[in-house]
């Protein structure tokens, strides 16, 4: 499991770093992919790495950024703006969308994801800001997706 680093570039100009990291066995076909979120930090390289490796381990491809003018991505810094990280966000989606080898139907992620358990339980100690946890952990909020009844 390699890291590869890329650069994507948004519509308003600005060059995002990002990390690619795709499991071992990648090249047996479109597997499912993520895109991994950073929270105030901005940088990809914090607590990222670990899930993308647990991921990786699971068979998911993932892709992490550094947000427009925070770690290695250009843009002006010091700035925290939620509204312009969701177009980043959006950015790097589209991109992993459409990179060789992804399969980003939604249907197959949340599968593949809930055979992942295990890898990400190691990864985050049980839970990461993501799903609401409904009991199933201590913590609350955890990464658990919701069952089809919509219950954690």
């Amino acid at each position: 499991m390699a890291d590869e680093d890329v650069t994507i570039h948004t519509r308003r100009g600005t060059e995002l770093r990002a990390v690619l990291r795709r499991p071992d066995d990648a090249d047996t076909g479109r597997l499912p992919a993520v895109v991994l979120c950073q929270g105030l930090s901005g940088v990809c390289d914090v607590v990222l790495p670990d899930i993308a490796a647990a991921l990786a381990t699971a068979g998911i491809v993932s892709v992490r950024f550094d947000y427009a003018g925070y770690g290695g991505s250009h843009g002006e810094r010091g700035w925290i703006d939620p509204p312009a990280r969701v177009v980043d966000a959006q950015h790097v989606l589209a991109w992993l969308a459409a990179a060789p080898g992804v399969d980003a139907t939604p249907r197959r992620v949340r599968a593949q994801l809930r055979r992942a358990d295990r890898h990400l339980d190691r990864a985050t100690g049980g839970c990461a800001p993501s799903w609401p946890c409904r009991g199933r952990h201590r913590a609350a909020p955890c990464w658990r997706l919701p069952d089809r009844r919509g219950t954690g």
